[in-house]
């Protein structure tokens, strides 16, 4: 945009700016037309600002205008365009070939320049939680106190289970893990008994394991694991959002416990290419951000859940009705119906359940 000055003297014209909004070259004529007429006023000005050597007077405004349509170069502005989404195309087709998110996840801010949080992300309103739900894993261990390096006087105790583990609306001392680091408890040999929690809500055993499986990775000595008869339902197994979202490592726990779960259950989600571009992930990837930015405000204030000043009770007069989900009546339990609970004991780590 030019600002262009017009001055007069007989007609009593007043300097009066206006902006042309096309090629500069195109906008000014090569000198001064000789019928406008010029008092002392504008011969000052005209001093001032030096009249420019380009273009024609013809393509001025008011008198033959030129359209910014005549200015521009379609074949270069083509190949830009064509450069773009071919570029574009480049980047999401890396994305899905890399698949780059749980690698992207480990790096984290937490337990460097933020606390680790003493529970797994969940959250249900950003603004008053300062927590969000993801279902990167990676990202999940790596926000947590528990990726920190092991002290060498430390018995480490994870503590697996539902939303009563993790503390719906509790504060994190209050939790079952935060009761027992109240404690200072002792192991043998004098080592100092820290607690991790890593209860999630919704209750399944399927889900449990799964993040047992990844907790193994930062050398616990003991599993507690709080378990309801709600959490063995075989038919809500794989209802998550979290295990169908991280099928393939469902899969493989499937098949290295030889689970009862069927691997091609349809609620476990299979992404093809298309589905692991960038722009299909973008969600993803900005759930990653979003968490690396809630770092500030958990460190700041410590909170990880909106706790409400009056909490409705749970109900207590139950209908008289003795089935539960798919059991119609009152039975034993059974090896089968314990299978899942007890898969995660075969390996390297004492477990209490």
């Amino acid at each position: 945009m030019y600002p262009v000055y017009t001055f007069g003297g007989a007609g009593g014209w007043r300097p009066a700016p206006f902006v042309v909004l096309w090629r500069a070259d195109r906008a000014f004529p090569k000198s001064p037309p000789a019928q406008w007429p010029l008092d002392d006023c504008g011969k000052a000005l005209g001093a001032l600002v030096p009249w420019p050597r380009m273009g024609h007077h013809s393509d001025m405004i008011g008198d033959n205008p030129t359209t910014p349509g005549d200015a521009l170069d379609w074949p270069a502005l083509g190949r830009v365009v064509l450069k773009a989404l071919l570029l574009f195309a480049l980047v999401n087709a890396v994305f899905a070939a890399v698949r780059p998110l749980e690698t992207l996840g480990r790096l984290s801010l937490y337990n460097r320049l933020f606390p680790g949080r003493a529970r797994l992300p969940y959250g249900e309103v950003i603004a008053a939680d300062y927590n969000l739900t993801l279902n990167n894993l990676p990202a999940m261990f790596a926000a947590h106190a528990l990726a920190r390096p092991k002290d060498a006087d430390e018995y480490r105790v994870v503590l697996i289970g539902d939303s009563g583990t993790w503390g719906w609306f509790l504060a994190n001392d209050d939790t079952l893990a935060g009761q027992l680091n109240t404690l200072d408890l002792r192991a043998a040999g004098g080592r100092r008994v820290v607690v991790y929690n890593l209860g999630y809500p919704v209750m399944s055993l399927t889900k449990d394991l799964l993040l047992l499986d990844s907790a193994l990775a930062y050398d616990a000595d003991l599993v507690l694991w709080p378990v309801t008869l709600q959490s063995f339902a075989r038919g809500r197994q794989l209802d998550h959002p979290l295990l169908q979202q991280n099928a393939a490592r469902v899969r493989a726990l499937i098949d290295h416990y030889d689970l009862a779960l069927d691997p091609a259950d349809p609620r476990l989600v299979t992404r093809g290419a298309l589905a692991e571009t960038l722009v299909a992930r973008r969600r993803d990837l900005a759930d990653l951000l979003r968490l690396q930015a809630l770092g500030l405000a958990w460190a700041a204030t410590g909170i990880d859940q909106d706790i409400p000043a009056t909490i409705p009770p749970r109900r207590r007069d139950l209908d008289s009705d003795e089935s539960w989900l798919d059991v119609a009546a009152p039975r034993p339990l059974t090896e089968a119906d314990l299978e899942i609970g007890r898969a995660s004991c075969r390996e390297r780590v004492s477990c209490c359940v």
